[in-house]
Formats: structure tokens, sequence, C-alpha cells
């Protein structure tokens, strides 16, 4: 056995040695390390993990792993008042079925019951919006709700300001859409109002509405790529003739991005995106692409060469649609 480790050493300082000359040693130190992980540590670990899985799966270790599972949970349940968690209002243990998670906290079922929350879908959503200040609010001002009928409430408000929403977008967008001096996708303009009008998504009724005087600059730019590609010869026969095409370099001009900042008032800084992704700027994509960034970046001039001055307060009056 000696004799068997002595020859394996000898071979790995023959190994190193070369390894140095070649300038990787570090490399073969690597490796060493892992052949001796394999060869001598690897098999004792092996052989423990089989013994320990023979214990586990024999008579005596399935008897011993049931004892200290059922201690263990023996001892949670006994030390629970130590870990369970606490009410955030009066500080009591809850269990674990009994609690009721607010916006930043989570209250007992006597916390809940004092201000009129009950156990029904309703009191779960309503607690979501309610923060533990509130509650002790609540309770101080002993203020008993309906969770029912709060919720009910609370949707009709929402649906309500979402109508009012809606409308109002669809006032305002129709507005420009008949008297805009110039438009360029979803960036309006009017001369009349002096407003610029930003369509920010058409189909959440979300839009940004802007004085000229808000703009306050604006920035078109374009990322440049230059791509190199080396071609190599080739020799062929034609005929019997032989021709050779030498190796050849050409450059490629690329676009990988295409965007325009706005910035108005206040650093309020909006981005639009034409192109994300790299193609070549003699293709289609990307002059269509520079055309639709052009026609925005004309409109903003034409914004900025507008004189300042500090226009009257315009009010969209919101109609009932009758």
């Amino acid at each position: 056995m000696l004799m068997v480790i002595g020859i394996f050493l000898v071979i790995i300082c023959v190994f190193l040695y070369k390894e140095w000359q070649k300038g990787e040693f570090i490399i073969g130190m690597w490796s060493v390390g892992i052949t001796l992980f394999v060869m001598f540590v690897l098999p004792p670990i092996v052989k423990f993990c089989r013994l320990m899985w023979r214990l586990m799966t024999s008579t005596m270790g399935l008897v011993i792993m049931g004892v200290i599972v059922v201690s263990s949970i023996i001892i949670m349940i006994k030390t629970y008042n130590r870990w369970g968690p606490k009410c955030a209002i009066c500080h009591r243990t809850m269990p674990l079925n009994g609690m009721l998670f607010l916006k930043d906290g989570k209250v007992c079922n006597v916390c809940r019951n004092s201000v009129g929350f009950d156990h029904s879908a309703a009191t779960v959503e309503l607690a979501k919006d309610i923060t533990v200040a509130k509650m002790i609010l609540m309770q101080e001002n002993q203020i008993l709700i309906d969770p029912t009928a709060k919720l009910q409430a609370k949707k009709a408000a929402e649906k309500k300001q979402a109508q009012a929403q809606y409308q109002r977008y669809h006032e305002i967008k129709d507005y420009f859409k008949d008297n805009a001096t110039l438009r360029a996708g979803d960036l309006y303009i009017s001369d009349t109002r002096r407003q610029i009008f930003l369509d920010i998504s058409m189909d959440q009724e979300k839009y940004e509405v802007y004085k000229y005087e808000e703009l306050v600059d604006f920035e078109l730019k374009q990322t440049h790529v230059i791509q190199h590609i080396h071609e190599d010869g080739a020799t062929t026969v034609v005929n019997g003739i032989w021709y050779t095409i030498s190796d050849s370099d050409r450059e490629i001009s690329e676009i990988s991005e295409i965007y325009l900042n706005m910035t108005f008032s206040g650093q309020n800084t909006k981005t639009r995106v034409f192109l994300d992704h790299t193609i070549p700027a003699d293709s289609i994509d990307c002059q269509h692409a520079l055309k639709k960034a052009e026609k925005y970046e004309r409109v903003l001039q034409h914004v900025k060469d507008q004189p300042r001055k500090s226009p009257a307060k315009i009010t969209f009056t919101v109609t009932s649609g009758k």
C-alpha cells in the first residue's frame, strides 16, 4: 500500500513539474487537488452516508426518528407563547388560524371584533388597505363597520372614479385629435391651447398634459455600432482553371437603439423608444424608426420655437355623456 502511494506521489510530482514548465502550474495544482479528493476523501464520505442511511431505515432508526419528531412537536406546542406571532395592537399571542393581516401588521380576533371585522372575505379584502394605526384610532373612537357594505361602497366609488377617468380621457383626446396643430404617434400639440398631450397608454386611459412652457428640452439619441467582418480567401477550379479569392475585411454600420428624451419642468423626463435592437443602418426598419423619431423631433421643435408666455388656465368640463 505504501509503495502504491509512493508511486502515485512521484507521478504527481512529475506532472506538476511539467505543468510548471508549461506555465500552467495553477491548473495542475487544481487537477491534483481534485484527484486527491476523489481518491482519499470522497470514499470515506460515501461510506459514512451509506452507514447513516442503513441506520435510518432500520427499525431502531425509524423509532429514533419518530421520537425526535414527536418531541419537537411537543416542545413547539409548549413554547408557542414564546415564539408565536403577537398581535400588533394588544401584543397577545395569536393562534395561527386566528389572525387578520392588515397593511402593515397582524391583529388577533379580539381586536378584529372590536371594530366590526368578521371572518368573511370582505373583511380580508378591506384589511389590506387598513394600517395598524388606523385600527387603533377606530378602537379609540369606538367605530364599528359593516365589512360587506363597506366593500360594496368602496367598489362603487372605484367604479365611479374609473368611469370619470375614462370619460375625461376620451374628452381630452377627442379635442386634440380634432384640433391638433401637429401630431407624431402618441404626441399631440395644440397652439390654440398651447398644450402638449401625451397618450401614454391608450388601452388604460393614461395620459399627461403639459403646457408649452413646461417643455424644458428634448434630445434625439442614436447608438451607432461598427461591425468588423473578416472573410477568409478560397481557391476554386472552374473549367480546369484555378481561381484564388484573397482574404477580405469589411465594415457594416449598424444602429442598436434610437430614442427621444423629453424633459419637462421639475426634472420630469419622458422617453420614447423607436429602436431597441441592433439592425443595419441602411435597412428599411432602421429608416422607418428614424423617420418616426425625426417626426417627434419636428413637433417638439415647433413647441420650442413658440414664444414663451403664461397661458390662461384651461379647464376641461366632464359631461354626463347622455
